[in-house]
């Protein structure tokens, strides 16, 4: 990973044009302090490798429209992950998978003729089950709370004083932003933006948890766009367990039906 840190009106600007939550930090921040903030980002994300678990997902914003689903999930480093929302008799109704290179949806709503779809998972998005427009591994690396670090560059580092900021350019010419707790490295927020500048998704981290020795969130309000609508999607762990035994890739595809 680089570092490069450049005057952050840049960052000053993308964040209040996109209309982040967030406060801006208005300090640069150490080349030294940043290195640390990274060693103990990458340890965390080394220490969350798969989620699984009962959400409920509560969405708002397709038209003032208030929906809440039962969810089940799988979410497994780097990018695979599973989600089966759950019909009014706690069946599935709906079902998606994506196991890094393919994604599939199953939608039962009609038994007599199910709808089976077959994607790459590059190029898809976990639309067609949840109403926000977010990659299968974006939405793993979302639903662990893994910094997007990897091969990243650093482009703007700030503090405040009680929270870093750190700006990373992705490999694929996305740019991140993330805000971490500078006592433990601990993610608190995170925030995507596409090559234009438009904001993909911005996620807050809530309900922190000791679980198995690793503070988890249990609560994920996140921020995304569906077409020309902004979502805001809460989702709260109803049941969770994080690092357990490794589910093979073939859970992470649905057959056709």
């Amino acid at each position: 990973m680089g570092f490069c840190c450049k005057s952050f009106a840049a960052t000053l600007c993308l964040l209040l044009l996109a209309g982040c939550p967030r406060h801006i930090p208005a300090v640069a921040l150490p080349k030294q302090e940043v290195e640390i903030a990274l060693k103990l980002l990458a340890k965390e994300n080394a220490r969350r490798h798969q989620v699984q678990g009962t959400l409920q997902a509560r969405f708002s914003g397709l038209k003032q429209f208030l929906g809440s689903v039962e969810i089940d999930i799988i979410a497994q480093a780097p990018s695979r992950i599973y989600v089966a929302q759950r019909s009014f008799f706690s069946q599935p109704s709906k079902l998606f998978a994506s196991d890094g290179e393919t994604s599939t949806l199953l939608d039962l709503a009609d038994v007599n003729k199910p709808l089976y779809l077959r994607s790459s998972a590059r190029s898809g998005s976990i639309e067609g089950m949840l109403p926000i427009a977010v990659s299968p591994s974006d939405m793993t690396g979302l639903l662990l709370g893994q910094a997007p670090i990897v091969d990243a560059q650093i482009t703007d580092a700030l503090t405040d004083g009680s929270q870093f900021q750190l700006s990373l350019l992705q490999p694929d010419g996305r740019k991140a932003v993330i805000w971490i707790r500078p006592s433990d490295g601990l993610m608190v927020a995170s925030a995507m933006f596409d090559t234009r500048g438009d904001m993909i998704y911005h996620v807050d981290y809530e309900d922190m948890r000791d679980e198995k020795g690793v503070m988890f969130a249990h609560r994920w309000i996140v921020r995304a766009r569906h077409g020309v609508d902004e979502i805001k999607l809460i989702l709260q762990a109803k049941e969770i367990e994080i690092n357990g035994p490794l589910f093979p890739k073939e859970a992470f595809s649905l057959p056709a039906p």
